[in-house]
């Protein structure tokens, strides 16, 4: 990866973005469907050949269900820690093994993102231990209060499938209620990550209608996106971490014609891979077949799950870190 970094040559490319009033829309070129440009001059072309107006061509809407993620394996445990705070993968080793040692959440080294049958059984006991906080009474009451959508998700394979059980479980909350127990921040972090997990599990998907539309001016085309969210669902839960609100398209009808108030030509460059972050490098890690071309080894690392395990990833990192081989710089290597 570094390699890749200190041998990379940035090229200028160039897009034409027009301002519709409510939305933006880029120009594309409807036969590569791409809407890149190498060459400034053609881009210039394409701009002043642009007229005042854009006709709505065609429209496509689809609906997206999403569910819940599985519940947490330590790997996603520590690749979620990482993206929203920040942790390194040995620190959120470290916060699961204390969260564990006080009876809060189940045994954190597991490679596992399913429960067994007899476990989710009896689920209700977890969550109600959930009850004591008040950002989550109103939810574990709703959960509780409908009993077919929790059996509905007991019975799912996505969730709860004794053939997929490693030597331990899923992480998951335990029947121990926080209570006066003392926790230092970084550990309230670490149990509301797990708690939220196991809740989304018995919330509704959350569902959203994916738009595009095709925009043509004299000759050229445009392309819009955007989406509306029809159901929150289990997201609800996440809202704290959301950035900024996509802003979705208005209603449009075929061949109704647009004033652009502006069209712009944006110059931009190429960018290089990004460095690895916790998150990421463990993905990698996990994943280590996909760089490999050999058809072999490809399965071998397949059925070996990569290189080390989830309790050994984090010391592995930590080890090259130690005797200088590889730094840590913010989030990065």
């Amino acid at each position: 990866r570094e390699l890749e970094i200190q041998q990379f040559q940035p090229e200028p490319y160039f897009q034409i973005e027009s301002e519709l009033g409510q939305f933006k829309a880029l120009w594309f070129n409807p036969d590569k469907n791409e809407n890149k440009l190498k060459s400034k001059i053609e881009a210039e072309q394409i701009l002043s050949n642009i007229g005042s107006t854009v006709i709505v061509r065609d429209m496509k809407t689809e609906r997206k269900i999403m569910t819940a993620p599985p519940l947490h394996s330590l790997l996603e445990l520590q690749k979620e820690a990482n993206k929203f705070f920040g942790f390194t993968s040995s620190e959120t080793l470290k916060i699961a093994q204390s969260l564990y040692e006080k009876k809060l959440i189940t045994y954190p080294r597991t490679e596992s993102k399913h429960l067994p049958t007899a476990f989710a059984q009896n689920i209700q006991t977890n969550l109600q231990s959930l009850r004591s906080l008040e950002e989550y009474e109103a939810i574990v009451q709703q959960i509780v209060q409908n009993p077919g959508q929790m059996q509905k998700t007991i019975r799912s394979k996505k969730y709860v499938d004794d053939k997929k059980l490693t030597d331990h479980h899923a992480i998951t909350v335990t029947e121990v209620p926080i209570g006066k127990k003392k926790l230092s921040p970084s550990e309230l972090k670490i149990y509301h990550l797990i708690a939220r997990r196991l809740l989304a599990i018995f919330l509704p998907p959350y569902v959203i209608d994916k738009s595009e539309i095709l925009l043509q001016s004299e000759e050229n085309f445009f392309k819009a996106n955007g989406n509306v969210v029809i159901d929150k669902g289990y997201t609800i839960l996440y809202e704290v971490f959301k950035k900024k609100q996509e802003e979705p398209l208005p209603t449009l009808r075929i061949n109704e014609e647009i004033r652009i108030f502006e069209k712009k030509l944006l110059s931009k460059m190429t960018e290089p891979p990004a460095r690895y972050t916790d998150s990421t490098l463990l993905d990698a890690m996990f994943h280590a077949g996909r760089f490999i071309e050999d058809k072999e080894l490809q399965r071998i690392l397949k059925d070996a799950e990569g290189i080390g395990t989830s309790a050994t990833r984090a010391e592995i990192i930590e080890k090259l870190i130690s005797i200088g081989m590889i730094a840590r710089n913010g989030k990065s290597f």
